[in-house]
């Protein structure tokens, strides 16, 4: 006897035979699949099929929408606007990756027919920059910046209990990426790195979104990341392997997140993998990606031969990287400028969750201006968490001492630091690696183009700052002491590889909220095995460096709080200092009920800091 199985309206009898309210279909082209089940190839049974998954979604929908928060359900299920009836399911699937970031542009359900693994099928994994559909100003320069970028209100995405996550080799090659990015672009205009600063014009951010049942898998960055957003729902989700953080929104209006696990990060868990390079990887990645533009605009091809040698080599020793990570072979001495022994993130911060005012959170805490008509800054939310377990995150910060000539950050076209006191030796010589070599070539191009065009110069490099006197030092026609004198320099302590203000690990960070909420939230097992560098300038009575410390919770300007059943556990920094609850400044609420346990640092630490104790110098 066949088996069958039965589906609706349809009937599958394996093998090879299929009926139809009990008649055999004759021209049903099955073939079978390894799991057993037929795959239907005829036309007539894959649109019957595609009626049975739209009904299905419309039903996921409607369950997970009848106990949504009343703000998301207030929005998105009214008599003319109805996610779960009124708009088109679209099943998403792997064959939808393979040119780069899936970008959702109308309102409807939207659901993940099967894993999806990130490995775009293009060039380098990156897309064309005459790409018609990711295109450069939206933020594509900087490569796929997101598996999936929601640039439409009223998205219910329905995750379907399936995983979407980065290949080994798309995270080597995309090194800023968040599996959701609730937006059209990673950044508003003005805001983030210099190349989005210098835009103006607005663009769709995602309101009234659902995300719900399922995994977000390895990133080199974020799970989820947003900013200007409204009435977002995160249900039900597992967030893991990521470098940065699980969840960051910046200026969001009533969010919710209900029922989630985030962790653990990246490195933490061997069965899943490490990090695979150093910030040097993704500064690699970034200038040959800005490079790559440059024989096709208006720079100077004369100039540009004389330096292309650099940024072949780079390129080649990015490849030969890549290669001896995915095949397990011992890293060659070209390539150790990218090795990351350790495995883990080395950037300014980790986070489980960050809610932050409406610019990236890269600078000390509680450093943004206040905003105009809220007389404490309190400007977003209502904000909701409720059955949310952050966990297993650990942190090597990296103090990367940088200087600034005339006032200025010598850096690369991206904020890179030029990472001087790593290519000298103890003579004070000039040492150079492939990144090194193409970071100078990149200044020396900047050079040149002094005087031109600023617009177009600025297109071109970036924030690209390398003064020639740096460009003599390291030809051997200047000193280091002649060189350091000659253009001033101060010497910046307490940042990372793109000058970001080296904050440590934090299970949660809330800063400019008001109406916030939090029932049965965990923090546990977050880990800062960071240390500060040895170099002399940042060495001394004078400096106490934060970048090493463990935060539970930190919480800066949020008002009418109201928190119960917090549990912070195992808060560990090696040579920090370690916080288990912090209210830093402008904190009000009631009696909060916590449970703090196994709050360890090397340099001290406490279980709940109310006050400006252990604040850093604002650099906003």
């Amino acid at each position: 006897m066949l088996s069958r199985i039965s589906l609706g309206v349809l009937t599958f009898a394996a093998p090879g035979l299929c009926q139809e309210n009990g008649a055999v279909i004759e021209d049903c082209d099955a073939k079978v699949r390894g799991d057993g089940m037929s795959l239907l190839q005829s036309p007539k049974m894959q649109q019957n099929m595609q009626v049975v998954e739209a009904v299905d979604a419309r039903s996921r929908c409607r369950e997970v929408m009848n106990r949504a928060p009343e703000s998301i359900s207030g929005a998105m299920l009214v008599s003319d606007l109805n996610v779960c009836e009124d708009f088109d399911v679209t099943q998403v699937q792997q064959s939808d990756f393979r040119e780069g970031t899936y970008i959702i542009r109308t309102p409807g359900i939207y659901q993940i027919s099967e894993d999806i693994v990130m490995a775009p099928e293009t060039d380098q994994m990156m897309p064309a920059m005459d790409s018609e559909t990711h295109l450069p100003s939206d933020g594509y320069w900087l490569g796929f910046f997101a598996a999936i970028a929601v640039a439409s209100d009223n998205v219910f995405l329905d995750l379907n209990n399936k995983t979407i996550s980065m290949s080994e080799e798309f995270l080597m090659r995309q090194r800023f990426f968040s599996v959701i990015q609730l937006g059209e672009r990673p950044f508003k205009a003005e805001t983030g790195p210099p190349q989005f600063s210098a835009l103006t014009d607005t663009f769709p951010c995602a309101c009234n979104f659902v995300l719900s049942d399922g995994v977000l898998g390895k990133s080199a960055h974020m799970g989820v990341h947003g900013v200007d957003n409204n009435n977002i729902w995160i249900d039900h989700v597992r967030i893991r392997d990521f470098e940065t953080g699980g969840i960051q929104l910046n200026g969001a209006s009533n969010v919710h997140i209900s029922d989630t696990v985030i962790g653990p990060s990246l490195g933490q868990s061997s069965s899943v993998g490490t990090v695979p390079g150093l910030a040097t990887l993704s500064h690699a990645v970034l200038l040959m990606r800005i490079s790559e533009a440059f024989t096709n605009l208006q720079i100077d091809q004369d100039r540009w031969s004389s330096e292309v040698e650099a940024f072949t080599n780079l390129q080649a020793s990015i490849e030969r990287f890549i290669a001896q990570k995915l095949t397990g072979s011992d890293i060659a001495e070209s390539e150790q400028v990218f090795k990351n022994e350790a495995g883990l993130p080395d950037g300014s911060a980790l986070y489980g969750i960050v809610f932050h005012a409406a610019k990236p959170a890269i600078h000390d805490f509680a450093s943004c201006p206040q905003f105009e008509g809220e007389e404490d800054g309190s400007a977003f939310g209502p904000l909701n968490l409720t059955k949310v377990t952050v966990k297993k995150l650990k942190l090597k910060t990296d103090e990367v001492v940088s200087f600034q000539a005339g006032g200025r950050p010598v850096m690369g076209p991206a904020g890179d630091v030029l990472q001087v006191f790593r290519i000298r030796d103890d003579d004070g010589n000039y040492v150079p690696n492939v990144l090194s070599e193409a970071q100078l070539a990149m200044g020396r191009l900047r050079l040149a183009h002094a005087g031109e065009d600023e617009e177009e110069t600025f297109r071109l490099f970036g924030a690209t700052n390398i003064p020639a006197e740096v460009i003599a030092w390291a030809n051997g026609t200047k000193t280091w002491d002649e060189m350091i004198s000659d253009v001033d320099a101060v010497f910046v302590c307490q940042k990372d590889a793109m000058t970001h203000h080296n904050k440590g690990i934090v299970g949660v960070r809330i800063e400019y909220y008001n109406e916030v909420s939090l029932s049965d939230v965990q923090v546990r097992k977050v880990e800062n095995v960071g240390r500060s560098s040895n170099v002399s300038h940042c060495l001394g009575d004078e400096f106490t460096y934060k970048g090493n410390d463990a935060r539970g919770f930190s919480m800066s300007h949020v008002s009418q709080a109201h928190m119960g059943d917090i549990t912070v556990q195992s808060v560990k920094s090696t040579f920090g200092f370690a916080y288990g609850v912090e209210e830093r400044v402008e904190v009000t609420f009631g009696s909060p009920l916590y449970n703090i346990d196994g709050v360890e640092g090397a340099m001290g630490s406490t279980q709940h800091q109310i006050g400006l104790i252990g604040m850093l110098g604002s650099d906003s």
